[in-house]
């Protein structure tokens, strides 16, 4: 704010002096280096040259009083020698340019209240800018979305701690003593009912032995008569 109203008296603008002999129009501009307020005693609309420009230093400015005899935009800047320069302003903007303007460039508190109003409003925004971010609030198709990445992840963690299980299982059955592939094949074999291989080739072995070889033919086979040749 402060910054803002010295740049504004850069430009500089026209007021009017009071005094018992009548107002006259004086302009005003803060120097660009700050330290001084150039003035002169011109009609408007056009600046003075700078021939015209009479300077005084901020360090001769004393006090910036606001109100006077001439109504709520007069104002008075007290000098250091005693001398007293009552202005007034044409509206309030440029009452609160001047009266603040050069309270902020002599180091002085902001007192208007147009000024005030405006120093509280950004130091709420700054306020607000430094706190931290709420979170935002998505869309109930969002609810979805959550519901597929959170089966997912959980679908992510059962299986690491399928993983998990297996190797643990995995590491004692090694440490135990392991049985043999035969010893394992007997075993599947004997869960599931199944006959092993060498009993069936044993039983069927058994169960069909081939009948005896006859030592003689049958009678009816046998004859004594000559073959016909």
């Amino acid at each position: 704010v402060k910054a803002q109203l010295i740049a504004r008296m850069q430009n500089g603008a026209y007021v009017e002096r009071v005094s018992r002999f009548g107002n006259s129009a004086r302009y005003l501009r803060l120097s660009a280096d700050r330290l001084s307020l150039s003035y002169a005693d011109t009609r408007p609309p056009h600046p003075p040259s700078a021939s015209a420009l009479k300077h005084i230093t901020l360090t001769q400015l004393k006090n910036i009083e606001e109100g006077g005899r001439r109504g709520p935009t007069s104002f008075a800047i007290l000098l250091a020698d005693g001398n007293v320069w009552e202005l007034q302003a044409p509206d309030r903007s440029s009452f609160i340019l001047w009266c603040d303007g050069l309270r902020a460039a002599l180091g002085q508190p902001l007192q208007t209240k147009e000024s005030l109003q405006e120093v509280t409003l950004l130091t709420e925004i700054e306020m607000r800018a430094m706190e931290p971010t709420a979170p935002v609030v998505l869309p109930s198709t969002s609810g979805a979305a959550h519901m597929i990445v959170s089966n997912v992840a959980t679908d992510s963690l059962n299986s690491v701690s399928g993983l998990v299980t297996e190797g643990h299982a995995s590491s004692g059955a090694h440490t135990s003593s392991s049985p043999s592939p035969r010893q394992q094949h007997q075993q599947s074999q004997q869960h599931s009912g199944a006959v092993p291989i060498h009993s069936q080739i044993t039983t069927t072995t058994t169960s069909h032995t081939p009948p005896p070889i006859p030592t003689s033919l049958p009678p009816a086979l046998v004859s004594d008569a000559e073959p016909d040749w």
